[in-house]
């Protein structure tokens, strides 16, 4: 389920779990648990952070533990207090892992565990251990006993580099309905947020002083963030002075962008209503659709009773709700500009002579062939899977270079493709010809995941280095000698052999 502002997800695992605390290696498996179910739902509560609801149940009562993995992308983690975990990086954002509701479980940290049970492992990224394929990554296990049926709540929270946010967790008793209810404050003297998770969706759920007949809900006024209001698969959601109701059930979101500019979506279409305490007395805000990007599309008429805002609202499209002079678009136009940029090499562009395509042409260059090298050291091998002679690996940290001398034949223009593999959802490379940049563009050439380091498999992509035209690019090259700089903007990666070619044909 989905709408501007919230997702929705939620899978089970039924297969034979098995005892395996206090298990001999050497002896033979445990028998399977029958009747013993597990059950993750995950709300993301956009743009901020996520919350995991775990569900354990077994069919015969008797006592278990269960633990939850979190394999945390930091330099560091640490637990804390109610079962939580902060995980900090230098120059990379962190995160804050905490448990909220009635189960406190207890936080324990791993990394690079090689005896049993084996933990703490990652083969996207981590700690590089010598003589192991994977990666040593602190990973949080958080364990709590149960019996019959157990839950837990996790906020998952990501933080920027070098900060520690807290979160106080707040015990929220049911008034009224069959359900889960947990939550938390951001600051002291906050009202507290309240998730809150429907046995019985349609019927009424009340805890901390709010309600829904929704699946899932969750309500909150964050500090320095404001009204966050996510329903899913539901009709209303009320409390703490806010409102959010729907004319048929579904899924929906109010998030506040600013002190006078909320969003609000749906995906239904049909009568949506609004109160909320954010505007002043006797103010009626003014509603306007908002297109793809942000930029008003068009107003919506909508009317103010006893303090609701309403208007006939179709599925799929985001509603800007504003009382003063800001919009939507300038308050999350810095926020998704920062969030898709990307790193780029400050180097000098020039442009190169232009020359005719290099008809028939193909140079390889294998990778381990470079003229030197600054900023970092590869290692060389012959151990990767599928790999075509050597290749290298820890090409790892930003402004680690690796150059070529290359002897082009014949005049013209190439195309360059790479063979190269990676486990990082972002990886980045710029390339110069001669110490400059052909084009701004290849300030930030992105390699895409491919999967792995190939290590187990066969992980290698190749790929033709493109213009912002989405066309090979082409590198005008006169004949003789050029040096080719491939510079690490971001991530890692492990480069197999690159090729100048013909750039009508395959390398």
């Amino acid at each position: 389920a989905s709408a501007d502002g919230v997702d929705w997800c939620e899978g089970w695992y039924r297969g034979a779990y098995r005892p395996y605390r206090g298990f001999d290696a050497a002896g033979p498996a445990p028998e399977p648990l029958e009747g013993v179910s597990h059950r993750r739902g995950v709300l993301f509560v956009k743009p901020d952070f996520w919350i995991v609801h775990d569900t354990v149940q077994a069919e015969a009562a008797g006592p278990h533990r269960a633990e939850a993995l979190f394999h945390i992308h930091a330099e560091s983690a640490e637990a804390v207090a109610g079962g939580g975990v902060i995980a900090t990086s230098a120059k990379g954002p962190g995160m804050l892992l905490q448990p909220i509701g009635g189960t406190v479980p207890t936080a324990t940290l791993v990394e690079g565990q090689g005896e049993e049970p084996v933990q703490g492992w990652s083969r996207q990224y981590g700690r590089v251990v010598e003589g192991v394929p994977m990666r040593a990554v602190p990973t949080a296990l958080l364990s709590w006993p149960w019996d019959g049926h157990g839950d837990l709540v996790t906020v998952v929270w990501p933080t920027a580099p070098g900060e520690r946010l807290a979160l106080s967790p707040a015990a929220l008793p049911i008034t009224a309905g069959a359900g889960l209810a947990a939550g938390f404050q951001v600051a002291p003297g906050d009202s507290a947020a309240v998730y809150l998770r429907n046995d019985t969706p349609g019927q009424r759920l009340e805890a901390g002083g709010c309600a829904t007949d929704g699946e899932v809900a969750f309500l909150g006024t964050l500090a320095e963030r404001g009204l966050r209001a996510c329903l899913v698969n539901g009709r209303s959601l009320e409390g703490q002075g806010v409102l959010l109701r729907l004319e048929s059930a579904g899924t929906a979101a109010a998030t506040a962008w600013g002190e006078d500019v909320i969003v609000v979506a749906s995906d239904v279409a049909g009568r949506l209503a609004l109160r909320c305490n954010a505007w002043p007395a006797g103010t009626t805000p003014r509603v306007q659709a908002l297109g793809r990007d942000w930029r008003p599309a068009g107003s919506a008429e909508a009317s103010l009773a006893d303090g609701i805002l309403s208007w006939n609202a179709q599925a799929g499209v985001a509603y800007e709700v504003a009382w003063g002079t800001g919009s939507a678009y300038a308050r999350r136009a810095p926020e998704a500009l920062a969030a898709v940029s990307r790193p780029q090499l400050d180097a000098p562009v020039r442009a190169l002579a232009e020359q005719p395509a290099a008809r028939g042409q193909r140079l390889m260059i294998q990778a381990e062939d470079f003229s030197g090298q600054a900023g970092g050291e590869v290692e060389v091998t012959a151990g990767k899977v599928d790999a075509v002679g050597r290749s290298f690996l820890h090409w790892d940290q930003p402004g680690h270079a690796v150059e070529y001398t290359v002897e082009v034949p014949v005049a013209g223009a190439y195309a360059l493709t790479l063979r190269y593999c990676t486990a990082d959802e972002q990886a980045r490379r710029a390339i110069l010809v001669d110490g400059a940049l052909p084009d701004a563009s290849l300030g930030a050439c992105e390699l895409p995941w491919t999967g792995g380091w190939s290590s187990a498999a066969s992980d290698w992509r190749l790929l033709t280095v493109a213009g912002v035209d989405g066309k090979p690019f082409r590198f005008h090259l006169t004949a003789g000698r050029h040096t080719l700089r491939l510079v690490n903007v971001q991530g890692s990666a492990n480069l197999d052999w690159l090729c100048l070619h013909d750039p009508d044909q395959a390398p």
